[in-house]
């Protein structure tokens, strides 16, 4: 988060490349600093690798077709990821699907640091139009701070705009590939 935040007040151009809309910047990690790298690499390696292979085995299996040796599997990750992503006033991100077999989203910020924001998801119905302005089988997150949200990369969702102050939260959406 901070690492972000000095870029976007030091002038950085480093997230304007994946600005997907007004009030929202990426931040992708290998632009920011080696401390924010690390993290990511902690995060990803120690953390959620590690999460599927102790504890949902057979999802690992499922997704990435082995549940041991996920670190020695090569990483294809969505452009510009993983990333720290900065809402300010107005930010979010339209509906989409990350294509993906993984995402993660960690809340970085204090959720008493803004107003508005969060995650919308649809319901993974293949054959249905989904309507995305009612209201119907929608579900909003809004996690705290330092929570992840992990789910399947083609379930629908959306970055809710930001109403007061700044949100920022780390992305990471990836395939694992047999090497």
């Amino acid at each position: 988060m901070d690492a972000a935040d000095r870029c976007a007040h030091g002038g950085s151009a480093a997230g304007n490349f994946y600005a997907y809309q007004e009030g929202m910047n990426r931040y992708p990690v290998r632009k920011l600093d080696l401390g924010a790298q690390i993290l990511s690499k902690t995060i990803i390696h120690d953390r959620l690798l590690s999460f599927f292979e102790e504890q949902l085995p057979h999802v690992a299996n499922e997704v990435f077709g082995q549940s041991t040796n996920l670190n020695k599997m090569k990483f294809s990750f969505s452009p510009g990821e993983p990333a720290v992503n900065r809402y300010s006033v107005g930010g979010g991100i339209a509906s989409h699907t990350d294509k993906q077999s993984v995402t993660v989203n960690v809340v970085l910020s204090n959720f008493g640091s803004f107003t508005g924001g969060g995650t919308t998801f649809w319901p993974q119905e293949p054959d249905s139009t989904i309507d995305e302005g009612g209201t119907d089988d929608v579900v909003l997150l809004r996690p705290q701070q330092g929570s992840a949200l992990l789910f399947n990369g083609n379930v629908k969702h959306a970055g809710r705009p930001v109403i007061s102050g700044v949100r920022h939260a780390y992305v990471a959406s990836f395939n694992l590939w047999s090497i």
